[in-house]
């Protein structure tokens, strides 16, 4: 009996730790450039102190952040509550934003009000893109974003491009250029002179005497020189001393 009373006595306490958001719901319509109500009711002090709010889209699986509303709020003063900003312009204006809030740096336990819409400042808006959550569920999303946020995107993403084929077409005029450097270079450059030796036939070799011939040669000579000196001699002393 007394534990009955102890969980009647935290019973309160333990539901007021719960941040739930109460606003907007299914239906609202808010302009952009005009005020925003955001409401919740609040946590038990010491609950949810330290509140971030996101404006969202996407589906219930894949949601998208598309810009930072509020941070640091505390979500157990009342005071808070109701919350208005500015919507932003966005694109498209259609029925397929919602808040997501986060206490500190608890990532894992976010809460979420249901879908609104965000029209353009005359009222128009579109229908969602998607009529029913990629699971089966009949509930309408898409996917926004701050308006020109996607032209920024396409634009960055059409320089990139661009920048590349510069590059591209640069690389191929700089190897265009660089292969008729190397073809005139090659036409330029002066052949190396051939020199033209005369064949073997064209050519008369003294004659070589081997060592042996040599001094025959030699021999026959002296031999000759010395019968003309005798003969010489023999004529003179025949001359002058007469038999």
């Amino acid at each position: 009996m007394f534990t009955f009373f102890v969980l009647i006595l935290l019973a309160p306490l333990v539901a007021g730790d719960e941040f739930t958001p109460t606003a907007p719901g299914p239906g609202d319509v808010f302009k952009a450039g005009e005020n925003c109500t955001i409401s919740w009711m609040p946590s038990s002090p010491g609950g949810w102190t330290n509140v971030s709010v996101s404006l969202m889209s996407g589906s219930n699986d894949d949601m998208k952040l598309v810009t930072t509303v509020a941070h640091g709020l505390d979500g157990s003063n009342p005071s808070f509550s109701p919350f208005n900003w500015t919507c932003p312009e966005v694109e498209p204006y259609s029925a397929i934003y919602f808040y997501q809030f986060t206490n500190g740096n608890d990532t894992t336990d976010p809460t979420w009000t249901t879908r609104f819409t965000i029209a353009s400042s005359s009222g128009a808006s579109e229908p969602p893109e998607h009529s029913s959550q990629p699971n089966g569920d009949a509930i309408p999303w898409g996917a926004g974003s701050l308006r020109g946020d996607r032209n920024d995107t396409s634009n960055t993403m059409s320089k990139e491009t661009s920048s590349t084929d510069q590059g591209n077409q640069s690389q191929t005029v700089a190897s265009s250029r660089m292969d008729k450097q190397r073809k005139t270079a090659s036409t330029d450059r002066q052949a190396t002179p051939t020199v033209s030796l005369p064949s073997a036939s064209t050519v008369s070799s003294p004659p070589v005497f081997l060592p042996a011939e040599n001094a025959v040669s030699k021999a026959h000579h002296l031999n000759r020189v010395s019968l003309l000196f005798i003969t010489f001699c023999m004529y003179i002393l025949s001359y002058y001393c007469p038999l």
